[in-house]
């Protein structure tokens, strides 16, 4: 597990001290392109959080943005006022950017000056060309290096930038002479070494490469440890494992011919975007994934060269709708050369279409991926020729999805009978672990992807405090339209659907409803698409194969799943490039809404369990051949969505293997026996003779002659193409192979069943980031797909000025936080939290000031913004925390420095506690009352789990821990074992307001330790 992988889904388990850790980690080894990465996908889900956007800030500094980063700190200020922090980075900001004057006036702004400070003025020296006065103000910060140690680092680099190595070397080695305790840090390791290559010290180069990857696997075991994640390869499953994909930067050229049948059929004079390397790569035989967002003519990348090459291109896609639009799409002068094949044909006339494929008539074949399940077609189109198998809506492949569709996940073999013709994947949306995903299933694939700004959408968020509210703000945006244009509007649930429609009309505004159970949805359709309705409500079932092109608005009334299909949907407006608005209504309980949906569609070990028993139940010689409405008639408590995600993680974890469908029965005509080893256990099963038509089963025919029963297909299919029999196979039924279970089996169905819970936090959590942002959109949705935009500038209304929130409660940046009127920690958690609050200071502080932080008192310099551990010792006297602290001095933990203002810094014998901190010392025992218990001093695992979750997410708000649950709740929370939402809000001290923002973190805690 490498700490530059991390997954989107690992980052949103990481969180408190394992964040900080990370983050910790990532800066001392100066991988910041890696750390900006995880601070935007953080910041995603909690956007407003100071301390994440003031390290943004940092970062784009140490990557040498610096223009990007006095942004990020202009709006901080303006919105929380200036810090000593923040005020250092602004003139460094301005230093690196040669404003000399503006950097002047900031340094002497600063409230707090330090060491850091003399740091900045003496760079600020050196970059005017002023040397001796740079090299005066070092060597002054250098006479006292056991306060200022950190200042060695910048002292030896501007040395060397002066070309005085030795100098350097000299700083650092005395830096290490006065200070053994405390071992060299990468930073002055990587000096040390540049220092030793100006000199040409060769040994010495080697000794401190050797010395620095020693450093980094230690300390990233370390890591590793502090965020729970093994070391070990293959320890993590394949399915949480991500894969980097080439992006092509080399695509192949577009022939002249291709050009010529662009102009002449479809009347354009040059390709647009990323058409043309998409084109020249499908010609060129290249396996490519492009990620095209909707309305960049995905289509014409694989259409247009299907006419070009010898053979047929086959086109899965996963709806008849879509089919049938790409289809009508097709210049008239080519149509005749297109067909699809789906479940509406009859068997005569699909061999039909078989048949002039072979002949070169079809030169586009569009096919259901459930088709491609089916031995005997997959066998056609071999037997036909195939030059390109085109998969669109790619991202159905991904188990993880809200579109998974389990045949996508057979494509693999079926290209393996195929022989492995050159693939095309296309999607408008792929997340890095979407993509990943894509490639494990289709084989190595180049990468093409435009950006996913377009600039003629404008995307903006709507907050209303209630749903009375959000009704009327739905009205106005309709309202607030020309009279002719189209709009969307996407809504949960079918009865949302109907009742919105409803009263839009009521308004005088035309709207009609459009839903999966409908039984007019095509004259709907049609009359959306022509005109005769302005309005369409309607659900998720609306869109994929639906292509209006001027639809000016797309309205969403509830949270979408996830940013994937927000960004889909939405961008199914202005198709035709003109303006067009995507609008998202929000209040603050869609987030509840959204997870308790998700709830329902959880999946538990029971689940999995449940339908392994029935598959057993049904096996024969652990081969299971049946139609999955028998599973779902055995198995009331699913639906087929979620017994296919089921099947698929059976599949996964290696329980199942899910072969060809095969027909209920089969039947042959022997014109002469076959040359195969085979035939004879064959013919004696079934009593085939010459001439004769024979019918037999199949399951029991395989069993016969020792083979499963999809490759006695597939020997049935290899003797009919060297005309030794006529065979037909009726009906199809699901063909599993139950395989012996894995040693690991129950860790791996945890796994798998933990990950994508996950997968469904991190979906609602992005698209309550994207709701509740003070970013711009562009950039927001942007940065989800691992892209890095600018502001869009207009485009969005966060940029343009036009948002604005009418929240039931409003924060505010001068609120006062509050702090504990009793206290939450005792025991050894007391001692943790002093350690952990002076370590992660930016800067050191005195002992007064830190017992002001602790305590929460209006006297702290921080607040609960501002530090994550403001007031977790408050309900403790100011000088009760003083003694704590003067103890950990005492036992070693804390040390003073040795200015004349000294401060609290962590002693090595500190970090080294922090690893364990259930063995620090016992500074505050707990009240003896039974009804009180410690955080950490407790024989309940319950009460810790739910403790552990606690801190977490309190240090994630900013807030004292019993601002979430105080003690005394927590406690009846462990002791109840609450199931339900309702048994949760029954208990005293846990209320709506904690069960909406909390209940489902809780239940899941909960339901972990059992």
């Amino acid at each position: 597990m490498s700490l530059l992988t991390f997954t989107p889904t690992q980052l949103q388990r990481i969180r408190g001290d394992q964040r900080q850790t990370l983050i910790r980690h990532l800066r001392t080894w100066e991988e910041h392109a890696t750390l900006l990465r995880y601070v935007e996908f953080w910041l995603g889900n909690q956007p407003t959080l100071a301390t994440l956007r003031q390290l943004r800030a940092e970062t784009l500094l140490a990557l040498g943005d610096a223009p990007a980063a006095l942004g990020e700190l202009d709006t901080l200020d303006k919105e929380r006022g200036a810090t000593s922090g923040r005020q250092h980075l602004r003139a460094e900001a301005l230093i690196t950017l040669g404003e000399w004057a503006e950097a002047l006036a900031a340094l002497d702004a600063i409230e707090q000056p330090g060491a850091a400070t003399e740091r900045l003025r003496a760079a600020w020296w050196e970059g005017q060309g002023a040397h001796e006065q740079a090299a005066a103000g070092y060597a002054a910060l250098l006479q006292d290096l056991a306060a200022n140690s950190s200042v060695v680092s910048y002292a030896a680099r501007w040395a060397l930038r002066q070309a005085q190595p030795q100098q350097a070397l000299d700083w650092l080695l005395t830096r290490y002479q006065l200070m053994p305790g405390l071992p060299p840090r990468p930073v002055e390791l990587r000096l040390e070494r540049e220092a030793a290559e100006q000199l040409g010290l060769a040994g010495e180069v080697d000794r401190i490469e050797r010395a620095l990857a020693s450093l980094l696997d230690v300390q990233q075991a370390l890591v590793l440890q502090a965020l729970g994640l093994e070391t070990t390869p293959g320890s993590t499953p394949t399915f949480d494992a991500p894969q980097a994909i080439e992006e092509v930067r080399d695509a192949a050229p577009v022939p002249p011919a291709a050009y010529a049948l662009l102009q002449e059929h479809w009347g354009y004079q040059d390709f647009r975007g990323e058409q043309a390397a998409v084109v020249g790569e499908l010609l060129a035989g290249r396996n490519t994934l492009a990620v095209l967002p909707t309305g960049a003519g995905k289509s014409l990348c694989y259409q247009l060269p299907a006419f070009l090459l010898p053979g047929a291109t086959v086109v899965v896609s996963p709806l008849i709708a879509l089919m049938k639009d790409q289809l009508d799409g097709l210049p008239p002068s080519l149509r005749p050369q297109a067909v699809a094949i789906n479940s509406t044909l009859r068997g005569d006339e699909v061999a039909e279409i078989i048949r002039q494929m072979r002949a070169g008539h079809y030169k586009l074949v569009y096919v259901a991926p459930e088709r491609l399940r089916q031995q005997t077609f997959v066998a056609a189109l071999r037997e036909a020729g195939i030059a390109r198998v085109v998969v669109d809506e790619a991202h159905c492949v991904s188990l993880w999805g809200i579109t998974f569709r389990p045949d996508y996940l057979f494509l693999k073999r079926v290209l393996a009978t195929l022989e492995q013709p050159p693939v095309l994947a296309l999607t408008a949306t792929a997340t890095p672990e979407t993509r990943d995903e894509i490639r494990s299933q289709l084989g190595d694939l180049r990468l093409i992807r435009a950006s996913v700004y377009r600039q003629n959408l404008h995307f903006g968020v709507v907050e209303v405090p209630n749903s009375r509210e959000k009704q009327a703000a739905l009205v106005k945006l309709c309202k607030q339209t020309a009279a002719t244009d189209a709009i969307v509007v996407y809504a949960r649930s079918r009865k949302s659907c109907e009742e919105l429609a409803a009263l839009l009309n009521e308004n005088g505004i035309q709207a009609a409803h459009y839903h999966a159970q409908i039984e007019n949805r095509a004259a709907v359709q049609d009359q959306f698409m022509r005109g005769a309705v302005r309005v369409l409500v309607a659900t998720v079932a609306f869109g994929m194969g639906v292509d209006k092109a001027d639809v000016r608005m797309i309205v969403h009334y509830n949270l979408p799943q996830s940013v994937e299909a927000y960004y889909q949907e939405a961008g199914r407006a202005g198709r035709d490039g003109e303006t067009a608005q995507c609008i998202l209504l929000y209040t603050s309980s869609d987030k509840g809404q959204l997870s308790m949906w998700l709830s329902q569609e959880s999946l538990s070990k029971d689940d999995l369990r449940n339908v392994y028993k029935q598959l057993r139940q049904h096996a024969q010689h652990n081969v299971v051949a049946l139609h999955p409405d028998i599973l779902l008639r055995d198995l009331p408590f699913l639906d087929e969505t979620r017994l296919r995600v089921i099947l698929g993680m059976l599949e996964r974890v290696g329980l199942v293997l899910r072969h060809y469908d095969l027909p209920r029965t089969m039947s042959l005509t022997l014109h002469h026996a076959p040359d195969d080893e085979l035939w004879a256990q064959f013919a004696a099963a079934t009593y085939a003779r010459p001439g004769q038509r024979v019918a037999f089963d199949p399951l029991e025919t395989a069993q016969a002659c020792d083979v499963l029963p999809d490759k006695l297909e597939a020997h049935l299919l290899d003797w009919q193409r060297v005309g030794a029999i006529t065979y037909q196979g009726i009906a199809t039924d699901l063909l599993l192979e139950l395989l012996p279970a894995p040693p690991d089996t129950p860790k791996l169905i945890d796994s798998i069943l933990r990950y994508y819970d996950d997968r469904q936090q991190a979906r609602v959590a992005a698209m309550v980031g994207y709701g509740e942002g003070l970013n711009c959109r562009h950039r927001a949705l942007a940065a989800h797909f691992d892209e890095r935009l600018d502001a869009c500038g207009a485009h969005c209304d966060q940029c343009d000025g036009s948002h604005t929130a009418r929240r039931a409660t409003q924060k505010t940046a001068n609120t006062t936080p509050l702090r504990a009127a009793v206290p939450a920690l005792h025991g050894p958690a007391v001692a943790e939290a002093i350690l952990r609050t002076v370590r992660d200071l930016r800067y050191p502080m005195g002992r007064t000031k830190l017992v002001y932080l602790l305590v929460g008192s209006s006297q702290s310099t921080l607040n609960a913004d501002r530090c994550a551990t403001w007031g977790m010792l408050g309900g403790y006297s100011q000088n009760t925390v003083t003694d704590m602290i003067e103890a950990l001095v005492q036992h070693g933990l804390l040390e003073r420095t040795s200015d004349e203002l000294p401060v609290l810094v962590l002693s090595a014998a500190g970090h080294s506690a922090l690893l364990k901190p259930a063995n620090l010392p016992d500074l505050a025992p707990a009240p003896s009352t039974s009804t009180v218990v410690t955080m950490f001093d407790t024989d309940d695992p319950l009460y810790l789990a739910l403790a552990h979750w606690r801190r977490s997410e309190a240090e994630e708000q900013g807030m004292p821990l019993y601002i979430v649950f105080d003690n005394k709740t927590l406690h009846a929370i462990a002791q109840t074992r609450p199931k339900s939402l309702a048994m949760l809000n029954a208990i005293k001290g846990v209320g709506p307001r904690k069960l909406e923002q909390y209940g489902e973190a809780v239940l899941r805690v909960v339901a972990e330790i059992g």
